[in-house]
């Protein structure tokens, strides 16, 4: 708008006054015929570019937001795992604390076990701090 109003009281006017109506409705025709299409292309171009960069940047927020909640839960579960395998560790410490009255069967089981679930803890431990 302040284009038209800039070229109507300048360039406009003096065309108008020097070389008549003709050209000045000439002149006319071609700055508004061509410029003023190619401004509003411009524009339109930049406004597609500027909601298409709002829009990828919303989506990469939601997405952001949505991995932190996902390794929130996926270190709950970790903790909640370490504490359950940590539990039964202990328990079959316990037990095997007992392993005179425990047939030599079962002892061995107990001690594989407790390995097991030692490597288990050692190795979720890693994942986690790694």
């Amino acid at each position: 708008m302040l284009l038209v109003i800039a070229y109507e009281l300048g360039p406009a006017n003096w065309l108008h006054n020097r070389l008549g109506h003709s050209y000045h409705i000439l002149a006319d025709i071609l700055l508004f015929g061509s410029v003023g299409p190619a401004l509003t292309f411009v524009l339109l171009h930049f406004l597609d570019r500027w909601l298409e960069e709002r829009e990828t940047s919303e989506l990469q927020a939601q997405r952001l937001a949505q991995v932190r909640e996902e390794a929130k839960n996926s270190r709950t579960l970790n903790d909640d795992a370490i504490q359950a395998l940590f539990a039964a560790s202990t328990l079959i410490t316990l037990l095997k604390s007992d392993q005179h009255e425990l047939p030599s069967e079962t002892a061995v089981q107990l001690e594989e076990t407790a390995q097991a679930l030692d490597r288990a803890v050692r190795q979720l431990r890693a994942h986690l701090t790694g």
